[in-house]
């Protein structure tokens, strides 16, 4: 079934994303050491979920996991299930076991991890507690041989340390340049896998107790683990992860081509500008605990002094984090946060000159070239970043009818000069001949005209939307859809830029008190909520209602065209459902047909939230989602809207 979670786990790992590693615990139900401590320090990126079962019971209880196993839904998640086994088994998971031989098997703790190995390609590792299922186990990896051996490779026997391991090797061809190999052996109830003859060999060492450094001797991972127990409060948590950022974008690179890793050197490029300096990342992960259907925390462990352009990262923590004035109720997404703009401004330039255009000066030569245009010159420095303060917000919203542009999203910067930030604005807007001098109400537009239009050719899998959510595919493609107008202005003290202009007038209209999303009882819930969660200074808060935040995302999803979409979540499925070719818009592959109306979803997904707490050692975030199902103030519910 697709709800269950281990998939999602294993198929993040079987594609070699790995992007959201998660942490093994520091005691396990299995005879042997703990994980943490048979993995050598090396391990880049970590993922534990400490009791698998107990796992697969909290996850069908969120409304998350309620909605993936309704029988209207059932269709489209066998699809997406199946896809993802084919995705799996392309990549053959390095270890040649399916999903479904990895989650048939784990009575306790199952952990993954992503070794990096400086000399090399880097490695990966399985570590599963069979315990009572030794036998199926054992005939399980048997299953696995003959898939390998029908696949070219050979197998050959091997002690180490006193156990006896299986390992199958197939050789280098014209395409590969390496061997190819996967490893085995249960010991004491614990199933471990590996493509790298070492790592299992370091692995026993450990376990016999030689001295050898493990992930948990390793300062970062001990960091990122006790600022969590601390946030946790001796809540123990369904899943735990960790990665070291640079260590795993190399593990990463490691597997790909000369063609895939591009000419600039990006990971070398942010190891020079002091980027080196986040060491470590991991958080706990529960599911449906006390009211929340999902509640993390995560830790950022980057200790100061910061270096260079890493010095653009100062969130300085502040009282003031309370929603804008002029923020409405019937937003999707709202973020804010204290930002040093310009410090972070001073500091870029070095990231610009390495990874740009690789020599030192180019920045500034740049900035002192706008600043002596001859038909439009500006002081950016002076003129510009001088005028900005430190508090940041970005909003979301989505307007009907839904398309791929649908999605709309604007920043306010607050002004500490709003008179000389908007005079530099209009100074270097009025002479654009693609920018249009607006006036709504009492503000002055700059409307920023795209240069083309866009004709989309769309094949639609599966019965069309009501034709009040989305614009006609027929006569989208005979007129084309222009590509939204941005917009820029200054207002009521804030820079304002938007993505599309009518959002951009919405949020110049003033909104009545009891609009604003202060008031909002969702709001007001969500921050109860996290202030039971942690006190103290923040540098950062955000609210969502996912029930908004995915609706275009999901309706062009029903369309066949997520990928044409420029949001996080399209651009995500498209590296993991794609055909691995940089790009290239991946074609649609789930039947749309197969998911039922967005009102079906909706009544499954409540409000969100989250803060950041910035801290000397590093960045604390903590977030969670809330049921549908619990009580609200007896509030009349939100009329529809009709253009959000």
């Amino acid at each position: 079934m697709l709800h269950h979670p281990m998939r999602i786990l294993l198929a993040a790992v079987s594609i070699g994303t790995m992007g959201s590693l998660l942490v093994g615990p520091d005691c396990v139900a299995w005879g042997a050491p703990a994980a943490e401590q048979l993995l050598p320090g090396t391990t880049a990126g970590y993922v534990s979920v400490p009791n698998v079962p107990k796992l697969i019971e909290s996850w069908k209880k969120t409304q998350l996991g309620q909605l993936l196993d309704d029988p209207v839904m059932k269709p489209f998640g066998d699809d997406l299930r199946r896809q993802i086994r084919d995705k799996w088994s392309q990549s053959r998971s390095r270890l040649g076991l399916s999903l479904e031989d990895v989650e048939g098997l784990a009575s306790g703790e199952l952990s993954m991890a992503v070794i990096h190995k400086p000399e090399g390609r880097a490695a990966v590792a399985l570590l599963i507690d069979v315990t009572g299922n030794e036998q199926q186990a054992a005939e399980q990896v048997e299953k696995v041989a003959d898939g390998l051996l029908k696949r070219g490779f050979r197998r050959r026997g091997q002690e180490i340390g006193g156990i006896q391991v299986t390992v199958f090797e197939q050789a280098a061809d014209a395409e590969r340049n390496y061997v190819r190999r996967a490893v085995y052996f249960i010991k004491d109830g614990l199933l471990v896998a590996s493509d790298d003859v070492d790592i299992v060999s370091g692995i026993l060492k450990r376990w016999t107790g030689e001295p050898a450094e493990s992930l948990s001797t390793q300062a970062p991972y001990q960091a990122v683990i006790e600022r969590c127990k601390r946030g946790a409060e001796g809540l123990e948590p369904h899943v735990r992860w960790f990665v070291h950022p640079m260590g795993l974008a190399e593990s990463v690179r490691s597997w790909q081509d000369d063609r895939q890793r591009g000419g600039v050197k990006y990971l070398e490029g942010l190891e020079n500008q002091g980027f080196g300096a986040i060491q470590g990342v991991g958080g706990f992960l529960n599911f449906a605990e006390r009211r929340y259907g999902v509640l993390h925390r995560t830790y950022v462990f980057a200790p100061k002094p910061y270096e260079l352009a890493m010095r653009i990262l100062e969130f300085p923590s502040g009282a003031d984090l309370a929603p804008e004035p002029w923020a409405s109720r019937d937003l999707a997404t709202y973020t804010t946060f204290h930002w040093d703009i310009q410090n972070a401004f001073e500091h870029v330039g070095s990231l610009f000159d390495e990874i740009v255009f690789g020599k030192k000066g180019v920045w500034e030569d740049t900035l002192e070239s706008i600043k002596n245009d001859l038909f439009n010159p500006i002081d950016i420095r002076e003129e510009l970043i001088a005028h900005l303060g430190q508090r940041v917000t970005i909003v979301t919203d989505y307007k009907l009818p839904i398309t791929p542009t649908s999605q709309r999203r604007l920043v306010a910067i607050k002004a500490s000069n709003a008179d000389s930030l908007a005079k530099a604005i209009e100074k270097s807007m009025a002479e654009d001949p693609r920018v249009k001098r607006r006036s709504f109400e009492k503000h002055v537009i700059w409307e920023i005209i795209p240069e083309e239009l866009v004709v989309l050719d769309v094949d639609i899998e599966g019965p069309g939307l009501r034709e009040d959510l989305v614009v006609d595919d027929a006569e989208e493609q005979a007129v084309g859809v222009a590509l939204p107008n941005s917009a820029v202005t200054v207002a009521d003290g804030y820079l304002l830029v938007s993505s599309h202009v009518d959002l951009l007038e919405k949020i110049l209209q003033d909104v009545a008190p009891r609009e604003r999303l202060e008031r909002d009882v969702d709001y007001r819930l969500v921050q109860a909520e996290l202030a039971k969660l942690g006190s103290g200074p923040r540098c950062a808060e955000g609210f969502a209602r996912t029930d908004e935040q995915y609706r275009a995302t999901y309706e062009m999803f029903r369309l066949g065209r997520l990928p044409e979409m420029d949001t996080v979540f399209a651009q995500l499925l498209n590296a993991v459902l794609g055909e691995d070719k940089e790009g290239v818009i991946r074609k649609p592959q789930l039947d749309a047909s197969k998911l039922p109306e967005y009102e079906v979803v909706r009544r499954y997904l409540g409000p969100a939230g989250s803060f950041v707490a910035s801290e000397e050692q590093g960045w604390f975030i903590v977030g969670c989602t809330l049921s549908k199902e619990i009580p609200l103030a007896n509030e009349p519910k939100r009329a529809e809207t009709t253009n959000r």
